[in-house]
């Protein structure tokens, strides 16, 4: 991963963040992104978690999924919220195509994108990069990131 200690201290103060994944999530883009949201939000950060496109009803139990903005029935809030992120995960995806037309404005927001994903090959959108394709699923690797940058004392 590049410079995870620079993340680490840019999450010491609470940021705008926003959180995605690719369109049509699954248990792991919706697991991941979840887990971070909320750790994120226990930490002070203003957060907001985009999906691309609505996602199934029988995840709609899992704690956070009430707050998801979906980029398909809020398009300018969407946009406006990834214009004024200071930080930008993108989750479960390694190129901007998969998140359909969101990948505009995550291409040409001016925050940091950060990509963790355990996908093979990705684009090089992001400004940090923590690939993993030899990892299970993409919420291993948000338990892992979240030890990285001593943030996993807050996953419940």
């Amino acid at each position: 991963m590049t410079d995870v200690n620079h993340l680490r201290d840019l999450l010491a103060s609470p940021l705008n963040i926003v959180i995605t994944t690719h369109r049509k999530p699954d248990g792991d883009a919706m697991g991941a992104s979840l887990a971070m949201y909320n750790v994120l939000c226990q930490k002070g950060h203003r957060v907001h978690f985009i999906s691309p496109t609505e996602f199934p009803d029988f995840y709609k139990w899992l704690p956070g999924s009430q707050d998801i903005v979906v980029y398909t029935e809020s398009e300018q809030q969407c946009a406006d919220l990834t214009y004024a992120a200071d930080l930008i995960f993108c989750l479960d995806y390694n190129s901007l195509n998969r998140v359909n037309e969101m990948g505009h404005y995550i291409n040409h927001a001016a925050g940091k994108k950060v990509l963790i994903d355990h996908h093979p090959d990705p684009d090089g959108f992001a400004d940090f990069n923590y690939s993993k394709p030899t990892a299970s699923s993409t919420a291993e690797m948000i338990y892992d990131f979240l030890e990285m940058i001593q943030h996993s004392g807050s996953i419940n």
